[in-house]
């Protein structure tokens, strides 16, 4: 148990009802607060998965339906900002209507009383397209093709939808199954990217450093 540190069998610590971990996602969360805690009510957080510059992804059960899922979790700095807020729910809904093959669906999401946003992802098989190739090496130009067909059909039903990603690269695209035959999903829609980024220049929460290069001067013919 995250809480009362004692080792138990089952779902829940039967003292304080959190969700039980493994000795190895307690290390590896290092305290995290979530660990063990509820989310939306039925979501209960047994692992962290990973974290980034929007947040962090969990590792999560739904013990009445039988269900794992993964949910992000945004950090507070965005997830208190009003107009974020109010993308977030509008993005949440429409990527709640996208249905693919090669796209991780969105399962439900929701805010907090205490504020905080979170949505929660079916959890994939696989790994990441980036462990497959650290792993595995490059790609032949028939596997890579093959990759791609997969990825744009995947963004092919986004965009028809109103929904760009923003951020797709190696860790956001799940990869199961051997070379000869694999399946490839895009997860993490970058929901309320456009609106974090547009803050950060306004309220100077970050800023890209970038500047126009100079002019050369151009001389003879």
């Amino acid at each position: 148990c995250p809480r009362c540190s004692t080792e138990q069998e089952g779902v829940r610590c039967h003292k304080d009802q959190a969700y039980l971990v493994t000795k190895d996602a307690s290390l590896g969360a290092q305290g995290d607060a979530l660990l063990g805690h509820e989310i939306g009510g039925r979501y209960g957080v047994i692992e962290r998965l990973g974290m980034g510059g929007m947040g962090a992804v969990y590792k999560a059960i739904d013990p009445r339906r039988g269900l794992t899922v993964a949910i992000k979790v945004l950090r507070e700095a965005y997830a208190q900002h009003p107009a974020i807020r109010e993308r977030f729910i509008r993005e949440a809904e429409a990527g709640a209507s996208l249905s693919h093959p090669n796209v991780v669906p969105l399962i439900d999401f929701g805010i907090e009383d205490s504020g905080r946003l979170w949505l929660a992802m079916e959890f994939a098989e696989g790994w990441t397209l980036r462990d497959e190739i650290n792993h595995n090496g490059a790609f032949s130009v028939k596997e890579a093709v093959e990759l791609m067909r997969q990825v744009l059909k995947g963004l092919a039903v986004a965009h028809d939808a109103g929904m760009i990603h923003r951020d797709l690269k190696h860790d956001n695209i799940m990869y199961f199954g051997r070379r000869e035959k694999f399946l490839a999903r895009i997860v993490d829609f970058g929901v309320v990217k456009s609106e974090a980024a547009d803050l950060a220049r306004t309220e100077g929460l970050g800023s890209s450093g970038w500047k126009p290069p100079k002019k050369k001067q151009v001389t003879g013919r």
